[in-house]
């Protein structure tokens, strides 16, 4: 049972630090464009 809790917990982890990453990947091409643009 806390094995699979502990996977679950893992799992949602992962998801979250891919939404971070897309986030902030996003956010430095932003910041790149608006550096070029300005």
């Amino acid at each position: 049972m806390y094995m699979m809790y502990l996977a679950m917990c893992q799992r949602s982890i992962n998801q979250q630090v891919e939404v971070v990453v897309k986030l902030s990947g996003i956010s430095c091409v932003i910041n790149i464009l608006h550096e070029t643009y300005s």
